[in-house]
Order: C-alpha cells, then structure tokens, then sequence
C-alpha cells in the first residue's frame, strides 16, 4: 500500500474496533499486523476464527471494512452492516474493501479475489456460494444475492424450487451502481 494512501486510510480507522476485530479474527502474531481495518460506524457480528481466511501475506490494511476515504453520499448515520452465521466464510486476496455503508451477510462460502471493491450502499448476501474474480467493482446501491431469501413452491409440480445457486462474477468486471445480480 502506498505511503499517502495509508495516511489517508489511517485518519478514518477505529483503533479499538480494529484491534478487536484482528484478535477474534487471528492469532495473535498475525493480529498485531492489523491485516483487517475498520472504521468506527462498523457493526459486525458473528466473528470468529476461521470466518476471514486471508490468501495473502498479512500486512496492514489487506482488508479494509466501512472506511470510505471519498464518500458519494453523506456518511451521516451510514453504517457498515457486516454478518456471518456459523457456517460463513469470507476468503480475500489482498485489497479487499468494503466502503461505508455497505452490507455484507456470509452464511456460506464468499470467495474474493484480489483488488476487490464494494462501495457504498452496495449489499452482498451469500446464502451458498459467490466467487468474486480479481479486479472487480461493485457500485453503490448494487445487490448481488445468491438466493430468493425465502422459498417458492410451485402448485402444477408439487415441488419447492432451488432457493440457491452459485453467483460467479469474473475478472476485471464492473458492476454498475444500483444492479441486482441474482442466483445463477
């Protein structure tokens, strides 16, 4: 990470919240490098070891969790909504951000290549499976949703539909703001 970019990233983390995320993340040694920042408006739940799996060398800043440097909206009462069930978990390359504002709920398995952006308002819900590819971007008010949330039952066949399906979005993809992105 660039000296100046890190000045500027570092004037909106909150020390204490990142501190407490990085050490019910990690262990101790990998930890104390801060690979996880976060900023002050952060209401996470659910943490715990092995829920974040970094594919990269742990160093400062390698994810980066509701810092928003060159906000599009105003960042007043914007939170950043961050969820994992037991069964979640977020695998990130190294770049990963999640801008203020947005809501990011694990419950299966999230894959994030390296470079990867998720602005504000944007909201990712992973009830199975979604692989994000290298140098992607998604917009503000962006959804991108793995399942119908709720299941569908069709009359003529007597069955219950597939509530879920893979989401796989490739490399240098950009999602423009306010798209949904469905199961499959």
């Amino acid at each position: 990470m660039k000296k100046p970019r890190l000045r500027l990233l570092l004037r909106h983390v909150s020390f204490w919240r990142t501190l407490c995320v990085n050490l019910r993340l990690f262990p101790l040694k990998t930890a104390l490098k801060f690979p996880v920042l976060c900023g002050s408006r952060c209401d996470i739940a659910g943490l715990r070891r092995g829920c974040v799996v970094l594919n990269v060398i742990p160093r400062l800043g390698a994810i980066v969790w509701g810092i928003t440097t060159a906000p599009r909206f105003s960042e007043k009462g914007l939170w950043t909504f961050i969820r994992f069930s037991r069964g979640g978990r977020l695998t990130c390359g190294p770049g990963f951000i999640l801008r203020g504002g947005a809501s990011l709920i694990v419950t299966g398995e999230m894959t994030c290549g390296q470079d990867v952006l998720i602005n504000q308002r944007a909201m990712v819900s992973c009830q199975k499976r979604i692989t994000v590819g290298d140098h992607v971007r998604i917009g503000w008010d962006a959804q991108i949703l793995d399942s119908d949330c709720h299941l569908v039952y069709n009359e003529m066949t007597r069955k219950v539909a597939v509530p879920y399906r893979p989401v796989t979005i490739g490399r240098n993809v950009w999602i423009a703001s306010r798209v949904n992105v469905g199961k499959g």
